[in-house]
């Protein structure tokens, strides 16, 4: 997918089942509990979420096609990002990038003052 036709935009309750899709897709879907359509449409409804999608804006019919997500939290001193999944056949196009870094943007408006990532001990 060309950049110039990526848009990243926060999600809104119809992205859910896009986002659900995508998730089995990549077999990040563990359990309807967590991953399903009830607990997204909690998670979409919380303020101190950032819950974003990028999608497709030239698509053959003019709709937008969601082509990842990323979901992400602050808990008003970090910011943790919990999952970012982008649809199998458009991997490697710089999309989980942009996910990303408009995930930092947009905590950092939230008053994110420092970020929380996982790393392995040595």
């Amino acid at each position: 997918m060309a950049p110039s036709r990526m848009v990243v935009r926060k999600a809104e309750k119809a992205d859910i089942e896009a986002i659900v899709q995508i998730t089995k897709d990549n077999e990040h879907f563990w359990s309807p509990a967590v991953d399903g359509d009830e607990a997204l449409t909690r998670v979409i409804g919380r303020e101190d979420n950032v819950i974003l999608v990028s999608v497709d804006a030239a698509t053959d019919n003019d709709k937008e096609k969601i082509t990842g997500f990323l979901i992400g939290t602050w808990d008003g001193a970090r910011a943790f990002i919990h999952k970012l999944s982008v649809r199998p056949d458009v991997q490697k196009e710089g999309i989980g990038t942009a996910l990303v870094n408009a995930a930092i943007a947009e905590l950092k408006s939230m008053g994110e003052i420092g970020r929380a990532s996982c790393r392995e001990r040595v």
